[in-house]
């Protein structure tokens, strides 16, 4: 059974608002780092359990985008859209990880086991004062270095 897809540059949308060729028991998707086009509302398959967005994706999410299964899902450093309420699914979210880059709000973050931030994000003090949640906040001094690592732990373990 095939779990895992990475997404090129060059990956179109149908448009009848379903990706191309990703298997509805795909569990985890990867955006390469030139990815940066927007996802269209109810696209990718509910299965999916982890997304990981490379550094170029900049794009504004929408309700209904996310699929509800989501547990993990990574912004790459030069994310820096506002998230918006109920754009994250509340149901099995448990860590949410954001680059270095990302200065802007998040609505009603669900509660979470981990939200990461990148050590050179300077807007750190930012998520200490407004985490009311007090959501367990984990910093990483080489992100890329960490999500190689991850990856590679994925794919071989």
């Amino acid at each position: 059974m095939l779990r895992a897809i990475k997404i090129e540059n060059t990956f179109v949308f149908k448009t009848n608002n379903s990706f191309i060729d990703i298997p509805p028991c795909t569990e985890f998707l990867i955006f390469d780092d030139e990815f940066n086009k927007e996802i269209p509302q109810n696209s990718l398959p509910e299965e999916i359990k982890w997304i990981i967005f490379g550094n170029s994706f900049n794009q504004l999410l929408d309700v209904n985008v996310l699929p509800k299964k989501l547990e993990k899902i990574e912004f790459g450093e030069n994310f820096n859209q506002p998230i918006m309420k109920n754009v994250i699914p509340n149901s099995n979210i448990w860590m949410i990880t954001i680059g270095k880059n990302f200065s802007q709000t998040i609505e009603n973050i669900p509660d979470l086991g981990y939200f990461i931030v990148d050590k050179d994000n300077p807007n750190m003090e930012y998520f200490l004062k407004n985490n009311p949640q007090n959501h367990c906040i984990e910093y990483r001094k080489n992100y890329k270095t960490w999500w190689e690592k991850k990856i590679n732990s994925f794919y071989y373990n």
